[in-house]
C-alpha cells in the first residue's frame, strides 16, 4: 500500500527515500519530512543539536537557531558562569604567561583574591572575623565558587593572615589569581616574598582600581604589623586610633613610584591612618 517508505514522495509527503534510507537522523524523516533545523531530530552531518523551539542563540550551554551548539565550556571563549576557558588546553595544567590552568569545568585550578568593592571604616569591621564575613559575602554576590572560604588579609593582636589563611604544604605551586585571570603569586611563600605582582587591583564586580587604600594592619610577611594599632580590633572608627593600610596597585608608567612600592611591598604596608576613614578589603579564597 503505498505511504511513507515507498520511495514515492506521497501528497502529503515532502520526501521519501525508501524505508531503507528514511532516517530521523538524514536528511528526510521517518515521517517523510524534510530535515531542518527545530524539528528536535539532529541531522548527522548538518547539526550538532537540536532542541526545537528551546534553541537560543544566547543560552549558556544550549543549542543556537542553526542548531549548532551555543556558549558553553571548552570552547575557548570567556562567557556565562566561566571563570577560565582555554578551549583545548582545559584540565591539561598548559596556561598562558601570568596566566593559571583552567580545569574542565572552566574553574580556575588557583585561589582568587580581589579587591573588595565597598570601603568601611574601621569601626564598621567587626573585626577581623566580621571583615572576613564581609569578603564572603561579596564573594557570593559575585557568583564566585567557594564564597564561604574567603578570607580578608587583616590583622590584630589575635589575627592575622599568616595564623589564620592556608599555607599548609599541600598549597605549595597553589596560585593566586585575579578574578580577570592574571596570577599574581604562584603560592603563599611568593606572594609574602615577592608580594602580589603589579596588584590586587581587581574588585569582585570587575573594576579595575589603581592607588586605593586597603586596611591591612599586616606585615609583608603575613603577620600582624603593629598589634596595638589596628582601630581597637577593628572597633573603633575614631580619628584618634590608627592603623597601617596598603596600597591597591601603582601605575607602571610612574616608574619611580612603582619601583618604590614594589621594592616596599607597600601593598599591604604603605602608610598609618586614622579609622575614620572609609577604606577597601583585600579578600583571599581559601
Amino acid at each position: 500500500m503505498p505511504g511513507c517508505g515507498d520511495g514515492e514522495p506521497g501528497p502529503n509527503e515532502e520526501c521519501d527515500l525508501g524505508a531503507a534510507q528514511n532516517n530521523d537522523h538524514g536528511v528526510c524523516t521517518l515521517e517523510c519530512k524534510v530535515a531542518k533545523c527545530g524539528d528536535k531530530l539532529i541531522w548527522e552531518g548538518e547539526e550538532a543539536c537540536d532542541n526545537g523551539t528551546d534553541n537560543n542563540d544566547n543560552l549558556y550551554g544550549g543549542c543556537t537557531t542553526q542548531c549548532q551548539l551555543g556558549p558553553r565550556c571548552n570552547d575557548g571563549m570567556l562567557q556565562g558562569p566561566e571563570e577560565c576557558d582555554l578551549g583545548e588546553d582545559n584540565g591539561d595544567g598548559e596556561f598562558p604567561p601570568y596566566g593559571v590552568p583552567c580545569d574542565d569545568g572552566c574553574r580556575f585550578q588557583a585561589r582568587l583574591a580581589f579587591l573588595s568593592s565597598v570601603a568601611y571604616k574601621g569601626g564598621d569591621l567587626g573585626g577581623v572575623e566580621g571583615a572576613h564575613l564581609k569578603c564572603q559575602k561579596l564573594a557570593k554576590q559575585a557568583g564566585f565558587d567557594n564564597s564561604a572560604s574567603f578570607k580578608a588579609w587583616l590583622s590584630d593582636g589575635q589575627h592575622s593572615p599568616f595564623q589564620d589563611f592556608n599555607h599548609a604544604p599541600d598549597t605549595v605551586g597553589l596560585a593566586y589569581v585575579r578574578p580577570d585571570g592574571v596570577r599574581i603569586a604562584d603560592d603563599w611563600d611568593d606572594l609574602i616574598l615577592n608580594g602580589p605582582g603589579d596588584g590586587i587591583v581587581l574588585t569582585d564586580t570587575g573594576e579595575k582600581l589603581l592607588g586605593k587604600y586597603v586596611w591591612t594592619g599586616t606585615a609583608p610577611s603575613g603577620k600582624v604589623f603593629d598589634p596595638t594599632a589596628t582601630c581597637k580590633t577593628w572597633s573603633s572608627s575614631s580619628a584618634i586610633d590608627k592603623s597601617r593600610v596598603g596600597l591597591s596597585g601603582v601605575d607602571k608608567q610612574q616608574i619611580q613610584a612603582w619601583m618604590q612600592w614594589d621594592a616596599d611591598k607597600q601593598w599591604t604596608s604603605y602608610t598609618s591612618f586614622g579609622c575614620d576613614l572609609p577604606y577597601r578589603l583585600y579578600c583571599f579564597e581559601q
